[in-house]
């Protein structure tokens, strides 16, 4: 099993399947869960299997078989008779002589193997956000490269207000990896900043195909309503209440795209659904890195200041650019330090 490297996605499925009763330490297969214990057998099934099989391995290298009609509703528990009791092995099979569980000998009491993690093999030593237009620029020419050399310099063109630009090299790195869904989201923002929105944009709904539950694409979906001003929180945004950080997480990756006005308009909304010490600070990192508006920066750092501080903490290169830019700026500020120290290593 790998782990993903940056802008690289997948899926999965699973089902989860709650056990309960087992008295000793369960072994787990896909079918069924069963307790081997020295004088009794308990199997749990997740779900009807009439007529199944059980095939008990005794330590004299005798096997008794039965027959149960084994429900999820109900947990079947035999107590073993002294001719039986510490068996080496068992296998349970439906009626159709599949397995449902199988434990041989010596084998541990959870079936499930951990997984082995190995590190990501594309784009681990590829080119770095913070790295220069020039030094980018020389990660185009590696195929495995192409797709984040792309969307980075797509970044800085964003950056130097340039979204037409920016438009081309998110294309031109959707091309190397159809499968971004950020490239998809970031190509369509740059198409809203440049004026370029249409009925048939279809970089939107490939983003949400891909990754329906990226926040980001939320709240593109506010960024893209007409900047009416209201004393009423946008309804659009309540879903990412349950889960306040959503808000922090956006607010970066907007900044991290170098969208420093949507961050600013986003953080602006995001505040009237939940105020986090975090969203003021971003605030003014936008504010001290864009505007330059110092009456504002401080406005903002006072105002978290006045914030219990807790959760959601600092953990992303974002925020820590942000906090250590404020302290610098605000040295004395005590809560602004306590955020600082979490990240400051």
């Amino acid at each position: 099993m790998r782990s993903l490297a940056a802008h690289q996605l997948d899926t999965w499925r699973a089902t989860i399947t709650p056990i309960t009763g087992l008295e000793e330490a369960p072994a787990t297969g896909s079918g069924a869960a069963v307790s081997l214990g020295a004088k009794r057998l308990q199997i749990s099934v997740p779900s009807e299997c009439p007529g199944a099989k059980l095939l008990l391995l005794q330590r004299d290298g005798q096997t008794v078989e039965a027959n149960f009609d084994l429900s999820p509703s109900q947990l079947m528990s035999i107590d073993l008779p002294d001719s039986q009791q510490n068996p080496l092995a068992l296998v349970v099979r439906r009626a159709d002589r599949t397995e449902l569980i199988r434990v041989e000998p010596g084998e541990p009491p959870c079936l499930l193997k951990p997984a082995e993690f190995l590190p990501p093999e594309p784009l681990l030593d590829g080119p770095k956000l913070e790295m220069s237009t020039q030094e980018i620029r020389l990660f185009e020419f590696p195929l495995q490269h192409r797709a984040l050399a792309n969307f980075l310099l797509g970044i800085n063109e964003i950056i130097d207000h340039e979204p037409l630009q920016a438009d081309e090299r998110f294309e031109q790195s959707l091309l190397f990896n159809g499968e971004d869904h950020l490239c998809w989201w970031a190509k369509a923002a740059a198409k809203r900043q440049a004026n370029l929105v249409d009925e048939e944009q279809l970089e939107l709904p490939n983003a949400h195909y891909l990754a329906p539950l990226e926040p980001v694409l939320r709240a593109e979906g506010f960024l893209a309503q007409s900047m009416a001003m209201s004393a009423e929180a946008n309804p659009l945004l309540k879903p990412l209440e349950e889960i306040p950080e959503n808000f922090v997480e956006v607010a970066c990756t907007l900044i991290e795209c170098g969208f420093n006005a949507d961050a600013s308009r986003w953080i602006d909304e995001a505040i009237r659904h939940v105020d986090l010490p975090m969203l003021r600070y971003l605030h003014a990192y936008c504010f001290l890195t864009g505007t330059r508006l110092v009456a504002e920066v401080s406005e903002q750092v006072s105002a978290a200041a006045r914030l219990p501080f807790g959760p959601p903490y600092p953990w992303r290169l974002v925020e820590r650019k942000a906090l250590k830019a404020l302290h610098e700026r605000f040295p004395s500020n005590d809560r602004l330090r306590e955020y600082w120290e979490l990240v400051k290593h």
